[in-house]
């Protein structure tokens, strides 16, 4: 791709956060997708 920086966003406008969260239920850690989403960005660029 040729991409020398990425920015992910990792909580939506609506406060769904993609990470674990001990002040919300919110979360991607919560939902039925149990998959680190973030890691799998970080291993798709790298």
């Amino acid at each position: 791709m040729g991409a020398r920086y990425m920015i992910f966003t990792t909580k939506h406008h609506d406060g769904f956060c993609l990470w674990p969260s001990k002040y919300t239920d919110y979360t991607i850690a919560a939902s039925p997708y149990k998959k680190d989403i973030v890691k799998q960005v970080i291993d798709a660029y790298s």
